[in-house]
């Protein structure tokens, strides 16, 4: 994942993969670590899966949002 797409904070946060600058050797070298750590891809997904259902769903955004608000209003 390319640290200038609006996922990459996300994939840092939940550890589901790599983020790399866009950049021809940060790309080939993020391919090989995720070579590397082929073992541990299940995980990675579980982890990817677990973070978006607990930080992404409608729910939490929309909780998110009105806490902000809140904050705006005080």
């Amino acid at each position: 994942m390319s640290e200038v797409a609006g996922i990459a904070p996300h994939v840092y946060a939940s550890g589901c993969g790599v983020v790399v600058k866009p950049e021809v050797s940060a790309i080939q070298s993020g391919l090989l670590e995720l070579l590397t750590r082929r073992s541990e891809w299940k995980e990675m997904g579980l982890r990817g899966r677990h973070y978006v259902l607990q930080k992404l769903s409608w729910e939490s955004i929309a909780a998110n949002a009105l806490e902000q608000y809140q904050q705006l209003v005080e």
